[in-house]
């Protein structure tokens, strides 16, 4: 757990830089406990679980045997593992990222790789504090910035089954007496540098992305263009050249 990313209070909490490191290593109170029992990915009844997405090539893997490979990498302190690499489940934001503009194509080939119906991950905070379905429902988000270094949102998803139909239901759960931030005191935590520098980061690259492909796509539906327009007038100079032939037979 990299000191770049807990708060300088969450580290006096357990006592300072060198105590919080002790907590979080093979050996200490949270370490072991994560390394014994942690799940990257887990799966219920059509539902997929993962902290902050499953991109297809992980998806690829299959539920056990990611935990697996993520269990061994712990416990081998192997952090430079790909599995906990940037797009990796750990920390992708692109699921979501271009959920957000519409693009769930990700999203449904990770979920057709792993048979299930929907995906609901953390990681990437909802800025108006309340849990945001994606993709027709397929991709669920529920970081509602809880802490109170980031929005102090208060949210969660219940899963239910309809008793009669059997139907998987999803809602989310608010408490009555939440004290939402408006969007002003929004743009005041941003101003004092309270955002995550690493999502907007990220959400940059994805709408660079976004303007690459929409480039290729529009450069490949014109070069399309030209070629048909080029077979429909080469077809045009045959049939004229085959008329003009024909004219000719029939003189002689």
């Amino acid at each position: 757990c990299s000191s770049d990313l807990v708060h300088a209070k969450s580290m006096d909490g357990l006592g300072g830089h060198d105590a919080h490191k002790k907590a979080w290593s093979s050996e200490g109170i949270y370490g072991a406990w994560i390394r014994d029992s942690f799940k990257l990915v887990h799966s219920y009844n059509g539902t997929v679980f993962v902290h902050a997405g499953l991109a297809e090539k992980y998806a690829g893997y299959g539920v056990d045997r990611l935990n697996a490979a993520a269990k061994a990498a712990l416990n081998k302190n192997d952090f430079d593992n790909p599995i906990f690499g940037g797009d990796g489940p750990v920390w992708t934001r692109l699921l979501i990222n271009r959920a957000e503009y519409g693009r769930c194509e990700m999203v449904e080939a990770s979920l057709k790789k792993l048979k299930m119906e929907r995906m609901i991950v953390g990681h990437t905070p909802q800025r108006d504090q309340h849990v945001h379905s994606y993709c027709g429902g397929k991709l669920i988000a529920v970081d509602v910035g809880i802490s109170k270094f980031m929005y102090g949102g208060l949210a969660a998803v219940e899963i239910s089954q309809d008793p009669t139909t059997g139907e998987t239901q999803l809602e989310e759960i608010v408490p009555n007496d939440i004290d939402k931030r408006s969007e002003n005191e929004l743009n005041k935590l941003e101003e004092k540098g309270g955002m995550d520098t690493d999502l907007l980061q990220e959400m940059l690259q994805t709408v660079s992305e976004l303007e690459k492909e929409n480039a290729a796509k529009k450069k490949r539906e014109t070069s399309e263009t030209a070629a048909a327009i080029a077979k429909a007038l080469h077809r045009e100079k045959n049939k004229k050249q085959k008329s003009h032939d024909d004219t000719k037979n029939e003189e002689l």
